[in-house]
């Protein structure tokens, strides 16, 4: 019975892995295994940031990755500290409905920096309680592709977010996270 609920377990994970390798999902098949809406910021080929809220300054670039996939990137620019809105909201966020029990998940995005150090972000939250899970910084100034992956027990009345911020710029002329082909893929 153990050999098989781990033989399950590892057989999962590897599903999970082979899901966050360096192939974008297809804008007209992002839908099958990918929670996020709109996870390319276009719709029809039109640049759109449905699904996504967003406390920062942005702009559609079509500076993207040397990947198949979106038309467009995002460039979130740099949080500025002169600015009134508390760098906690800064950022680009989207919530989906969690799995019911314990899965893995796996929130993989392209992006680049310029002039700034960024984070990507997964978290959970329910009705009384938010529960940060993992982050990874972004400091490299070429498109990489960066994945978060990490096992949850949440009940369908949860949810679990993304978030991408830029953080502060470095630069005497501010800076900016470009990013690009974004997916949360659960198992």
């Amino acid at each position: 019975m153990k050999i098989t609920i781990a033989v399950v377990f590892v057989l999962a994970f590897l599903t999970i892995l082979y899901s966050c390798n360096n192939s974008p999902i297809s804008p007209y098949n992002a839908g099958s295994n990918n929670l996020l809406s709109n996870p390319f910021f276009e719709i029809n080929g039109s640049q759109s940031l449905d699904g996504w809220r967003y406390y920062a300054i942005l702009n559609f670039s079509n500076e993207i990755p040397p990947v198949e996939g979106a038309k467009w990137s995002i460039a979130i620019n740099a949080y500025n500290p002169l600015s009134l809105m508390p760098i906690s909201l800064f950022g680009l966020y989207q919530d989906v409905h969690s799995l019911n029990g314990k899965s893995i998940y796996c929130f993989s995005f392209w992006a680049k920096m310029d002039s700034c150090i960024g984070k990507g972000s997964i978290y959970a939250y329910s009705a009384d309680s938010l529960t940060f899970v993992k982050s990874i910084e972004i400091e490299n100034p070429y498109w990489t592709k960066y994945n978060i992956i990490d096992t949850l027990l949440t009940s369908s009345l949860d949810s679990i977010g993304v978030n991408l911020s830029s953080g502060f710029y470095t630069g005497q002329n501010g800076g900016k996270m470009l990013v690009a082909n974004c997916s949360l893929i659960a198992q």
